[in-house]
């Protein structure tokens, strides 16, 4: 009595029918010593649990022929009740005229006396684990699939016990599996693999369409049947391309759960049940709501996140949040439950790890659209938002990444035309961005988050708004540090004119681009012009902010470094010294700032010759930084790159490589292969590897003058080739 054709278009993995026919004994598996009259197939909803049940009760009727197969829906009561009110009408239950009688025990009886003859039982969708085993709350309140049974203590009791008969489950519920099972393990049904995903579609389609556009589809759809019997359904009505299908499911998220949405009809699925994909889901995710309304809204809060790699601590931050609001106290075994119930459904996997928990990304989809349905979209999207700033900043880089994807997502779906809406996502990015900048990682990453604030407070405050013209600068400088020069340098041009015209010349604002292009310049080698600009930045700052301001002492310490460029030895040395002095009596010695002014220092002993005595405050230097900062922290860098230029020139050779072989490989990741200190590296590393080679180190004394007088080592040591000649007649 199976109401199903057979699937001729089902690819049914051949791994699953074996544990089936494995753990019933059939089949010529003699494996287990005592054989089950139970087994669960338990999946997520859509991974063709069903059409496997169907195909198993096909195969089992060609091989015993004398077998009879039941399939009884089990979706709500009742749809239970009429299944088994149909056997007893079909195979002539006694007492079944009876209107006093149990429709339900009687079945159950007649199977169980059936001792002459065998029988399978398949239970489909057996998903509502109160319909089979009623809480004791559930019970009290009688449910209105229970009424329809008539009975309260749930459906598992009219479940046939035999040795002559098994029971095959379907069910999306691992829980409600090994109930069913009687403590047994589940079969779990997964995703396609990719080759069997190939197969079911170039089965549904029989068009010409080629290896790589199926592929493609399928892992569009990660592999899940349902919605690649829905994809094939709408190229096949529509007389469409699957070319023209992804682009469809490319056009964004709303698109793609639009396709999903899409009613189609095939074999194997219950005419009273949604047959679309999102309408599928959908089911599990109002049961998840009814049943346990903490794993409803842990569900919700993940799926404004992104889907993969969602740190447990964010999820446990979100867990108190919810029980200090609720003024109610936490409890791990809450959260716990509520994750294990969620995991029950398939709707979220373990991280390898077990730090992270991961989302199937079309259940994920779903489930914003449901949100957006039950207008409560924005609400997870405010308490995400809420989550992450207090996440910001972490204690690692490495943390950072972990939380940057999921930021990412949150501030994508934020609103910012409301002031609420526009003051958390920029809180959010500020923080973000404050992460990046102060701990030196002006990458990739910063930029982007640069170039959405911007946007966003263009749009906010207008072009010509000192907040706007604050965040132009601030792209400006991380443009500079990834060595995007003519960037930069258009970006602070344009923002200094317009705060010379809303700010005037003498606002701290106005004066961080007059500092900001200053540097510039002198990076640049336009001397004249970095002179000018860092000289008139120093004369205000000091007006305006103080000698021993921070800024004012960072505008001196460049002009010094303007002057040693400009062979103003001199000068240059008693800026040098003034600064250090300065920062010292003002910042404190320990102060990143005091501790770049000793590299100043070290350079004025090579200057003079005194190479160990550099060498050593470097070691000090270096020490000191990668405790107050980090060691793969620019400053710290910087300083590793000029012991480098010391050991080499004492003779260290091999020391001098190995430094600036760390160097490199910090530049690499951080600024790109491509970034011009990190080919001013490579080029270096690349000479004295030649002058290892042939083992034909310099004199320690050569040249030292020319090269710490320049403002940049990169670059002198990219010249340094051509220049060495002169530079040994002039020292």
């Amino acid at each position: 009595l199976v109401p199903y054709t057979p699937n001729p278009d089902f690819i049914n993995g051949p791994k699953i029918q074996s544990e089936i026919e494995y753990h019933f004994g059939l089949g010529g598996y003699g494996g287990l010593s005592q054989p089950r009259t139970r087994v669960s197939l338990c999946g997520l909803g859509g991974t063709g649990k069903t059409q496997i049940a169907i195909a198993f009760a096909y195969w089992l009727q060609v091989t015993s022929p004398d077998v009879s197969i039941f399939w009884v829906p089990a979706s709500n009561a009742h749809h239970f009740r009429e299944a088994y009110a149909s056997i007893a009408e079909k195979c002539n239950v006694p007492e079944i005229d009876d209107p006093e009688s149990n429709v339900l025990l009687l079945v159950k009886n007649w199977l169980e006396a059936q001792s002459n003859s065998q029988w399978l039982m398949i239970v489909d969708s057996a998903d509502d684990k109160g319909l089979f085993f009623p809480s004791q709350r559930e019970k009290d309140i009688s449910a209105m699939e229970t009424q329809l049974a008539g009975e309260t203590n749930g459906l598992a009791q009219y479940l046939p016990v035999s040795n002559n008969g098994w029971l095959l489950f379907t069910t999306r519920n691992k829980q409600t599996a090994v109930d069913l099972c009687q403590g047994g393990v589940p079969i779990e049904v997964p995703n396609m693999t990719a080759r069997e995903a190939h197969q079911l579609v170039k089965a549904i389609l029989p068009g010409a369409f080629s290896s790589t556009e199926i592929a493609a589809l399928s892992s569009k759809l990660e592999h899940l049947p349902l919605a690649q019997a829905q994809a094939a359904s709408f190229i096949q009505k529509s007389c469409t391309t699957i070319r023209d299908y992804i682009d469809r499911l490319d056009k964004g998220d709303s698109a793609f759960i639009d396709q999903l949405s899409e009613a189609f009809e095939t074999v194997g699925r219950d005419s009273r049940t949604p047959h679309a994909v999102a309408a599928n889901w959908v089911i599990s995710l109002e049961k998840i709501e009814r049943d346990d309304m903490l794993a409803s809204d842990i569900l919700s809060f993940l799926s404004v996140l992104h889907y993969q790699a969602i740190p447990k601590h964010l999820i446990e931050h979100y867990y108190l949040s919810l029980c200090l609001d609720e003024n109610g106290s936490s409890n791990s075994f809450a959260l716990s439950n509520a994750l294990g119930y969620l995991r029950a459904y398939y709707v979220i996997s373990e991280g390898t790890d077990h730090q992270d928990i991961n989302m199937h990304r079309l259940v994920q989809l779903v489930i914003q659209k449901w949100l957006v349905a039950k207008n409560r979209m924005a609400e997870y999207v405010r308490r995400a938002m809420m989550v992450l700033l207090a996440n910001f900043p972490t204690e690692s880089y490495r943390t950072f990444l972990k939380y940057l994807p999921h930021a990412n997502c949150v501030l994508g779906k934020g609103e910012s035309n409301s002031e609420a809406g526009y003051a958390a996502r920029a809180s959010l990015l500020r923080q973000m961005i404050l992460y990046l900048s102060s701990n030196g990682h002006y990458n990739e990453i910063l930029q982007e988050l640069e170039e959405q604030l911007l946007h966003m407070t263009q749009i906010r405050f207008g072009r010509e708004h000192p907040n706007t013209l604050e965040r132009i600068m601030h792209l400006a400088i991380v443009h500079f540090r990834r060595g995007r020069l003519t960037e930069a340098e258009i970006l602070n041009k344009h923002a200094f004119e317009l705060k010379q015209m809303v700010l005037g010349n003498e606002h701290p604002s106005t004066l961080d681009s007059i500092h900001s292009l200053g540097v510039l310049y002198l990076n640049q080698y336009r001397l004249k012009e970095a002179e000018d600009f860092l000289s008139y930045a120093f004369e205000l700052r000091q007006a305006v902010l103080g000698g021993g301001n921070i800024h004012t002492l960072d505008s001196m310490g460049t002009l010094a470094k303007v002057y040693r460029s400009q062979r103003r030895i001199e000068e240059a040395e008693n800026l040098e010294k003034r600064t250090l002095e300065l920062r010292s009596i003002f910042l404190g010695v320990n102060h990143p700032r005091t501790l770049m002014s000793m590299q100043d220092r070290a350079r004025r002993y090579c200057a003079r010759g005194h190479f160990k005595m550099a060498e050593d405050l470097m070691i000090q230097l270096i020490e000191l930084q990668r405790g107050i900062l980090r060691v793969d922290h620019p400053d710290t860098i910087s300083s590793m790159i000029l012991l480098a230029n010391i050991c080499r020139d004492l003779g260290k050779l091999d020391v001098a490589i190995r430094l600036m072989e760390s160097c490199l490989s910090v530049h690499k990741a951080e600024l790109g292969q491509n970034h011009r200190h990190t080919v001013g590296l490579v080029i270096v590393l690349e000479k004295w590897r030649r002058e290892a080679d042939i083992c034909a180190v310099n004199s320690p004394r050569r040249a030292w003058r020319r090269r710490y007088q320049s403002a940049d080592v990169y670059e002198e040591e990219e010249e340094g080739e051509e220049e060495e000649e002169g530079e040994e007649e002039e020292v």
